[in-house]
């Protein structure tokens, strides 16, 4: 190694093991090539950062070449889903002329680990032939560049994971090897150097989950494929200054990168490329894809055309406490002209908040306050709230719904609103962020905020609580973009710990994770445990709009399908599936009454409310009935029978009003979110129809008249043993709060206390009381990541049904860790609670024993019910794909 070339020390060993994969001859880039990178998710990510692009624009200055990245999250080699006619990679190849390709694939398909290594041979040798059989610039087959997947590090976890991972990531590198040397492609092995540097334990990590770069990652990692295709003689890492010349040009990189994504993984794709594009919903989009399209060429000729740092410099721009180079959300300074709307549009009525609320009706004893509004805050179609522990409503803003437009900055935000004085009106607000894209939901979390920016979901770390972003990541990627009515969204908080949020039909979804890729198609409720990256879809189901879900104080859920206003329990849905399932409708289960478009509901759980309404449940009507609705709930065998209360908790008058998120707050009123707009949905009306409401939104609060107010619980700053007081609260909202706030404070100090509790618990001579308690503590040590074993069999042997039920919940999830969890199982399909057998029958799905198929048909032994019978019949149709 030269004495010429300037090196981090850190970096020596990494840099020395990649020269062991590098060419005789380096290959060159010749001028005006195009070049796509494509593969799964490492590819997608390397447009977030950039550094390798940028590299390559300033190792080869006049070259003006033109980068694509095609990457998306979970590609494998034979399984590429996309959305309804958008066509497959040839396809994309072709339309971009490419004649160099990066090909970034492996690592999904080593999780099937020695057993799939022959059929991956197969697989990348077929791969690469048909590669190397087109000429997608109409010239000459494609110079192919082979990229291993890098080593999975130990971020947290089970330590065996990671070393059996990468047993099998070595031997599919070693393949890859292999097949590029017999096709004569260049390979390069980016396994190797990131495991040797992953035995460093003083070195930081790369990866956020073990398997996904950082912006650190990123800039390490793309040094190693630079040196490994000899294009590096020097490395010039000393920081560079501020606003230094290498930052400012990724920037520039990544702008072209965003418009290009934006693009190409547009929201309304179905509306682009699929069944709706023919639809009064899609009119102007293919003109504004136009504009878009000129957008992206004027910005890769400001690249080609910028002043660059010199090739060693770039590593200069490195990673340092500063946000990611993609935020903010560009905006740019290119013209691009706007989309003319169709003559004749109405532009539809304004109302002031005042006169909304004149036609806003609540039951007798009840009344309606306007909480805030456009007049004094940034509120702008609200679509979501939350509370947070110190009692201030979050607010997400989404004025881009429901299509971004061309070369404009979205206006997207999170907005938090505070009521300091307690009088039930916000008087003080602070925007928490701005500038996203298709925003449609949040949860508070970890320090932090989660949200969805379709496809990928994002979580912004405020540990301190200043409510100053400290850092961005996308930690999950991969979501459908098809129909922005149907995207990610409803985030909610189980009580153990994972974080439910749901999807609508037409959606292609495959997300990357470190246990292995996540697909489904169409409707969909996920469950997403943030601390150990791991992400499962919970349900499969023929819903049209998932939109809205919850969960009750003993944990089972319910979700909305909007579309239809049907309502159903969320656990007789949730068998294991094998990707793709086939999906019927099944409004049997429901238990609407022939609603119109629901969105939002809540339980009816605080003491500031009368006792008849307790347990109520209430969903928003957002069209047609407008305003929330509340239904009595009892039990109907394993599922769920309702009686519609009157009059309606809200009624509204105005064809502006659109209820469409509701939250109880601290205080025991009910926030009910209006995203006001004449003009709603998606389908019917053009995406830039007038009558469409950009500018304003309200927040209306319904309270009793006669009952008085809770006082909010402290939470910030209150010692564990209070908050684990606060889990035995009757309010969910309390309960909720004081989970999310125990989370954060971790196993270690979180963990003593709660044991402590236990063994209290024995002292509670209720045992309803103490029951409900200890499956609170169960849920404590579910969202701790702690097994208990001797408590879930406590639970399991409950007095309630309630808590059986709960217990087997968890059990469904601990049982490859439980001793004789089959056993378990067996005794709890012929329990006496229907709601008790059917969580058996759902949990004999996961299971890894023989005999769980049998297991799971005891339960037909007993009275049926429609609940049971779809639950059963759901996981022997799992029982039957999985064998083949």
């Amino acid at each position: 190694m030269r004495a010429s070339r300037i090196v981090v020390v850190a970096f020596a060993l990494a840099i020395t093991v990649a020269e062991k994969s590098f060419s005789q001859a380096a290959p060159e880039l010749r001028p005006g090539d195009r070049i796509a990178i494509i593969g799964n998710t490492f590819a997608e990510r390397m447009q977030l950062f950039g550094y390798f692009e940028t590299f390559l624009h300033c190792r080869f200055p006049k070259h003006e070449l033109v980068v694509r990245n095609l990457g998306w999250s979970a590609d494998e080699l034979t399984l590429m889903p996309r959305p309804d006619r958008f066509g497959d990679l040839h396809a994309q190849l072709e339309r971009e002329k490419v004649g160099v390709i990066f090909a970034c694939f492996g690592m999904n398909e080593s999780f099937r680990g020695r057993a799939g290594i022959e059929s991956f041979r197969g697989d990348l040798d077929r791969f690469l032939e048909d590669l190397r059989s087109r000429k997608y610039d109409g010239k000459s087959p494609p110079r192919v560049f082979l990229v291993s997947p890098i080593a999975h590090e130990t971020v947290e976890g089970d330590l065996s994971v990671t070393r059996a991972h990468n047993e099998s990531l070595a031997l599919y590198t070693s393949a890859m090897r292999d097949i590029a040397k017999k096709r004569e492609v260049e390979f390069i092995d980016l396994f190797e150097p990131t495991i040797e540097r992953s035995k460093k334990s003083d070195l930081r990590a790369l990866t956020f989950n073990g398997i996904h770069l950082t912006e650190l990652g990123d800039w390490h990692v793309s040094q190693i494929l630079a040196r490994s295709l000899g294009w590096i003689d020097a490395v010039d890492t000393r920081p560079e200054d501020a606003g230094g010349q290498s930052r400012s040009f990724r920037r520039l990189v990544y702008e072209k990168n965003y418009q290009h994504f934006y693009w190409w993984r547009a929201p309304n794709l179905f509306y682009v490329h699929g069944g709706r594009r023919n639809n009064k919903g899609a009119i102007g989009l293919p003109e504004e894809r136009r504009n878009q399209e000129r957008l992206i060429a004027e910005l890769d000729r400001s690249i080609q055309k910028a002043s660059r740092p010199k090739a060693s410099e770039v590593w200069r721009d490195r990673p340092d406490d500063r946000l990611p180079i993609w935020h903010p959300t560009p905006a740019s300074k290119l013209h691009v002209p706007a989309v003319k709307t169709p003559p004749g549009l109405p532009k539809g009525p304004t109302e002031t908040p005042q006169e909304t609320q004149r036609g806003l009706k609540a039951p007798k004893g009840y009344e309606v306050n306007l909480f805030a509004s456009e007049v004094r805050f940034p509120l702008a179609n609200p679509i979501a709230l939350e509370f947070d522990a110190r009692g201030r409503l979050w607010v997400a803003n989404s004025p881009t719904w429901p299509h971004p437009e061309p070369g404009r900055q979205p206006t997207d935000s999170i907005v938090i609103l505070e009521d300091t004085d307690r009088d039930g009106v916000a008087d003080k607000h602070k925007v928490f962020l701005d500038g996203l894209n298709m925003l449609h939901g949040f949860s508070l979390g970890d320090g932090g905020v989660y949200f969805s920016q379709a496809p990928n979901m994002v979580f912004a770390h405020d540990p301190d609580g200043d409510d100053t972003i400290d850092s961005l990541e996308v930690v999950l990627h991969g979501f459908g973009t098809e129909d922005v009515e149907h995207a990610m969204s409803k985030f909610r908080w189980s009580p153990g710990g994972s974080l439910f949020f749901t999807q609508g039909i037409f959606y292609n979804t495959q997300v990357e994770t470190p246990y292995g890729p996540v697909r489904v198609k169409d409707g969909a409720v996920f469950r997403y445990r943030p601390r150990e990256h791991s992400l499962d879809v919970y349900v499969s189901h023929h819903f049209w709009n998932p939109y809205g879900n919850i969960f009750d104080h003993w944990g089972r859920g319910i979700v909305l399908d909007a579309s239809a206003g049907h309502y159903y329990p969320m656990e007789p849905l949730s068998a294991n599936f094998v990707y793709p399932k086939k999906k019927a409708r099944t409004n049997h289960l429901t238990f609407s009454h022939g609603a119109a478009i629901a969105a939002g509901c809540a339980f009816v759980r605080n003491r500031h409310f009368p006792p008849e309404v307790q347990d109520r449940f209430i969903v928003n009507d957002c069209v047609g009935d407008l305003g929330a609705h509340w239904f009595d709930l009892k039990p109907k065998g394993a599922g769920i029978a309702s009686t519609q209360a009157k009059p309606h908790l809200l009624s509204g008058k105005s064809q502006l009003f659109r209820p469409i998120a509701m939250a109880f707050g601290p205080d025991g009123a009910l926030y009910v979110v209006d995203f006001y707009s004449y003009i709603f949905e998606n389908v019917q009306f053009e995406k830039r129809h007038p009558g469409r409401d950009h500018t304003h939104g309200r927040i209306w609060r319904i309270r009793h008249k006669t009952r008085p107010l809770l006082e909010a619980p402290r939470i910030v700053g209150e010692k564990i043993p209070r908050l684990i007081q606060l889990l035995q609260a009757y309010e969910n909202t309390t309960r909720e709060l004081a989970r999310r706030e125990l989370a954060t404070r971790g196993r270690e100090a979180v963990e003593p206390e709660r044991r402590k509790w236990l063994v209290g618990l024995a002292s509670v001579k209720d045992i309803s009381d103490r029951e409900r308690q200890l499956v609170e503590a169960l849920w404590l040590a579910q969202s701790l990541g702690v097994i208990d074993q001797g408590l879930l069999r406590r639970v399991l042997a409950a007095k309630d049904a309630h808590a059986r039920a709960a217990g087997v919940r968890v059990l469904r999830y601990w049982q490859s860790r439980i001793d004789g969890s089959i056993d378990l199982l067996r005794k709890l399909v012929d329990d006496p609670d229907p709601r008790v057998r059917l969580e058996a029958v759902l949990a004999c799905g996961f299971s890894s024993a023989k005999d769980a198929q049998d297991v799971a048909l005891e339960a037909a032994k007993h009275e049926m019910d429609p609940a049971l019978e779809h639950a059963l019949d759901q996981t022997l149709r799992y029982f039957e794909r999985a064998k083949r």
